[in-house]
């Protein structure tokens, strides 16, 4: 599992594209607002374990 720090506002564009060594992410803990576009993009094992903070209001296109 990725660690973020809990003052992680935002993901930026293309951050962790393609990135097939991530199993799970939990941005719970974190004030996260914002993803952007591609920033996991083609991450296919995490996919199905991502948690995102209430907080989070703006998640871009092909975020995913």
């Amino acid at each position: 599992m990725s660690a973020f720090p809990s003052t992680l506002k935002s993901i930026g564009n293309g951050a962790f594209i393609g990135c097939t060594s991530l199993t799970s992410i939990n941005l719970d803990n974190t004030a996260l607002e914002f993803i952007g576009p591609s920033a996991f993009n083609g991450c296919a094992n995490a996919v199905s374990a991502i948690n995102i903070p209430g907080s989070c209001t703006i998640i871009s296109a092909g975020a995913f």
